[in-house]
Parts: C-alpha cells; structure tokens; sequence
C-alpha cells in the first residue's frame, strides 16, 4: 500500500508540473464576497499543486491570491515578494494556505503582518528542518535541521497558526521536523508531501478553520 501511495505521489508532482505550465491562474479566483486568502507554494512547486484546496475555497466564496515568486529564492526574499503584493492590493484581514517551504515563509509574514491576518494554515512544513536541506544545488540551506533559520523562527510562538501534515512524508525527513511545538497540529491519515494536498479529510479540516 505504501508503495502505491508513492506512485501516486510522484504522478501528482509530474501532473502539476505538466499542467501548471500551461494552465494560468483563473480570473474568477480573484471574486469572492467571503474574504481573502493567500495560497503560498512551496519549493520548486506550482501553482496547480494547490488547486484542489483554491478551487473548493473559491467556490465558497474566497477570493484565491497566488503572489508570485522564485520558490527557490531565500526565505526572506520571498516575503519581500509576497509583502509586496499584500502592501499593493491593501489586503485586511486575510488567512494563509501554505504548503512544504511556504510554511515558513508563511511565519515569517505573520510576524510582519499578525494584525491583519486571521490565521495561517501551514501543510507539510519542515518545521525543524530536513535533510534535503544538505542538498546544496537546490539552494534549501535554510530548511537544514538546526539551521540558524529554523533556530530564529522557532523561537516565535504563535496561536494563529494552524500545523497539518500526513503520517507519512517522503520530503519532510526525519517526519518528527512536521511538528511544530505550540501549535495546533494535525496529523491526518495520508501519505505523500503533495497526496495530501488533493484530500478530502484536508479540505474538511481546513473548512472547520476558515
């Protein structure tokens, strides 16, 4: 079964791939009477990786932000990004959907913007780090465990934040680097870094949130 699950794990990372180069961001996303929310990416990903959760939200009545960014920039950088794009649009009162590497740069904008926004969802986060992080071609020196990164932001403690992640994770390693101390965590029954983005039990979950 866990073989099968990685299958259909890969397949759904070339799947966005292939279709997220050719598929723009809809324009619909951007009505919604509801409220705002921000889909942050994470490393090397694409947009389609979270059009599940911006679809089902949108029909809700969200409007769906998807900030722009080189997903393989410095953390820091990447806030500089998406700060602009906030500062621009004068977003209020907004929540955060953020999966693997945008769940850091999602708790680097809550220290920035914790006033304006309701809450931040973070999917899949190396929290404490993973030893993808060594991966030095990849530029991921920030998610090393132990890094002087992790170390800083860790030592921020928010309740806004909300922490889910599967049982299994075949990017996030050791999975103990998922959980975040002080936070609302959730661990669902899936396996997969990027599975767990197309289920139903995440939808339901991120629903009672919102």
């Amino acid at each position: 079964m866990l073989i099968i699950n990685l299958i259909q794990e890969y397949y759904l990372i070339f799947k966005h791939k292939v279709v997220g180069f050719h598929k723009p961001i809809p324009e619909y996303y951007k009505i919604g009477e509801k409220g705002d929310i921000i889909m942050i990416i994470g490393i090397n990903g694409i947009w389609t990786s979270l059009k599940t959760i911006a679809d089902y939200f949108n029909k809700q009545g969200y409007r769906i932000h998807f900030p722009e960014f080189k997903t393989r920039d410095p953390i820091n950088k990447i806030v500089e990004n998406i700060s602009e794009y906030i500062d621009s649009r004068n977003l209020n009162n907004f929540s955060i959907i953020s999966h693997s590497k945008g769940g850091l740069i999602s708790r680097v904008l809550l220290e920035k913007y914790n006033d304006k926004i309701i809450n931040v969802i973070n999917i899949s986060t190396p929290h404490k780090g993973s030893i993808f992080g060594y991966l030095e071609k990849i530029s991921l020196n920030e998610i090393r465990p132990s890094s002087e990164f992790l170390k800083k932001m860790n030592s921020y403690k928010s309740k806004k934040i909300v922490n889910i992640y599967p049982k299994f994770d075949n990017l996030v390693i050791p999975n103990s680097s998922l959980k975040l101390d002080n936070a609302r965590n959730i661990k669902l029954d899936i396996v997969g870094h990027t599975r767990i983005l197309e289920s139903k039990e995440l939808l339901n979950e991120i629903d009672k949130i919102l």
